[in-house]
């Protein structure tokens, strides 16, 4: 019987995910399919993995947080964010897993980085959590979340607070200081979304500027940085990365990494 996977979101019409899993799966032999399931709700989101036809599920904005409660926490960083991108059905079961971490972890090892210990996220939705909790892994001391709303980004932050960062919450104008990295975990940059003035400025007060955006892959912000002298971690590696991480647990087998890395690049029109 051939297997079913998705990926549920929102704003996935432009997502490449679909095409590496695809070809994984060709690659490997495996009879499966995966597919990209738009949904509108939370309410959606749900029906979308717990079709009893579904075998798993990748998930994006805006549902990595609202649908971490509906399955069995299967590693340490569903537990502490709350937050989770893949879901796996196991005897009935739905097991949640955070490959956003693996991520981000991979795509900071390509960088020259050699330090993540005074980093700055924008946002506070499920790729911001993500990433500071890799950034926890490295031995990140000082995290400054940037947000609209301060209030609503504090909330957000609950379970962080024992990973021994600390850290300080900030709005888009009141910026201070200088950063290891700068992560943008929100979908400014994306299209349609304009990227506000004031975070143009903060680009310039990082060594590294990491985009979660993956499409386009120049984004105002990636261009302001590369402007600046700033070296830049781009959206399209996290993908890859994470999409590799979630393939392993979706298969139990190794994924190909270098077919899905040429699928996504010839998607993206890197190639």
């Amino acid at each position: 019987m051939t297997l079913l996977y998705r990926l549920v979101g929102s704003r996935i019409r432009n997502s490449p995910t679909a095409a590496m899993m695809n070809a994984a799966f060709s690659n490997l032999k495996i009879d499966a399919v995966y597919e990209n399931c738009i949904a509108t709700s939370v309410e959606e989101a749900i029906k979308s993995i717990t079709e009893a036809k579904v075998a798993g599920c990748n998930v994006t904005m805006p549902f990595k947080i609202p649908l971490a409660r509906f399955a069995e926490p299967r590693d340490d960083a569903v537990k502490a964010l709350l937050a989770l991108n893949t879901v796996v059905r196991s005897r009935g079961k739905l097991l949640a897993f955070n490959t956003d971490v693996d991520g981000v972890l991979n795509s900071l090892k390509e960088s020259s980085i050699k330090s993540a210990k005074n980093v700055c996220v924008m946002g506070s939705g499920g790729a911001s959590r993500a990433f500071l909790y890799a950034c926890h892994i490295i031995g990140c001391e000082n995290a400054t979340v940037l947000s609209r709303d301060k209030g609503t980004a504090r909330i957000s932050f609950p379970n962080l607070n024992n990973t021994g960062i600390r850290i300080t919450f900030s709005g888009y104008e009141d910026i201070r200081g200088h950063f290891d990295v700068l992560f943008n975990g929100t979908p400014v940059g994306s299209i349609g979304i304009p990227t506000p003035r004031t975070l143009l400025k903060a680009v310039a007060k990082t060594d590294v500027f990491f985009d979660a955006v993956y499409f386009p892959v120049e984004t105002e912000l990636v261009m302001e940085a590369r402007k600046q002298g700033v070296e830049v971690v781009y959206g399209h590696r996290m993908l890859l990365h994470q999409a590799v991480k979630a393939f392993s647990l979706f298969t139990g087998r190794e994924a190909p990494k270098k077919v899905m890395e040429r699928k996504l690049k010839e998607r993206l029109n890197l190639t």
